[in-house]
């Protein structure tokens, strides 16, 4: 069965960041989450072969104002071209940067030939339908790719678990229905919501990286398996996730309940429809 893992990560000194920010160290302890050891993207390759996964999505991330975080979006450009039958691009841009993240999200797909954006904005404390992120919005729009945004719990503080409900997310698909979205981590809290909003609007997709055990997250396999079967991806978050590898995320999401013809369409089919959209 073919795998897209929609939101990992390589473990190389690039993306150090997602493991070593104290405040990150702090959370995912006490969550349980289990640190990687620093590698090679060859090692990732190696992780992704062991896992079985097929391809996976790698977001940059740019949260520079207020963070001091950077993933650039040229050191992503170089991992695709490295394998671009293993590795999907998506592009960071820090809305606090104003046309300057207008711009290099333009430079990003035209140039660089990334296939979509990622976007933090509760890094910048805004929830996903504030208006200053609609120039960014709208530039994924006239370029015609699809934009993940981080939603859901938000446990790292101090960022603020109001600019993680999906409930902003059914504002901003309101007000742009030719925006694909996907909610990143999107799943839980506030599993419900997020049900009915991927139900409620085409242009919306959700995965729940991270937090697939979490109380009250079955219903989204329940949800697959009745209302939403094209609406749900496979993703991890990996370094992130409670298991020791790739593998053991990839086993345990097997044995959550899906029906077979959805477990197809959340680990793969969705992913390729949404990657393929005109």
């Amino acid at each position: 069965m073919n795998i897209i893992d929609f939101r990992a990560r390589p473990t190389t000194r690039e993306f150090e960041y997602v493991q070593t920010n104290p405040a990150m160290i702090d959370e995912f302890e006490r969550m349980g989450f289990k640190p990687k050891p620093l590698g090679s993207i060859e090692d990732f390759i190696a992780t992704l072969d062991a896992a079985g996964v097929t391809q996976a999505v790698i977001p940059a991330r740019d949260a520079e104002t207020n963070w001091g975080e950077k993933v650039s979006n040229d050191y992503l450009a170089e991992i695709v071209g490295k394998y671009p039958d293993r590795i999907i691009g998506f592009a960071g841009a820090d809305p606090l940067k104003g046309r300057a993240a207008v711009e290099e999200i333009d430079r990003a797909i035209r140039e660089l030939g990334l296939s979509g954006v990622s976007l933090d904005p509760c890094f910048a404390f805004m929830a996903p339908n504030d208006r200053r992120l609609y120039p960014l919005y709208e530039k994924c729009i006239e370029l015609n790719v699809p934009v993940i945004l981080t939603i859901g719990p938000l446990p790292i503080k101090p960022l603020r678990m109001e600019h993680g409900d999906p409930m902003t997310v059914d504002a901003l698909a309101t007000d742009l229905p030719d925006l694909d979205i996907v909610c990143s981590h999107g799943g839980w809290p506030w599993t419900q919501q997020m049900i009915a909003i991927a139900m409620r609007h085409d242009n919306v997709w959700f995965e729940n990286a991270g937090y697939h055990t979490m109380p009250g997250a079955e219903m989204i396999v329940q949800a697959a398996n009745t209302l939403i079967p094209d609406k749900v991806l496979f993703a991890t978050a990996y370094p992130g996730g409670q298991c020791d590898s790739l593998k053991e995320e990839v086993e345990q999401f097997k044995n959550l309940g899906y029906a077979p013809d959805v477990l197809k369409k959340v680990f793969h089919d969705n992913a390729k429809a949404l990657l393929t959209r005109d």
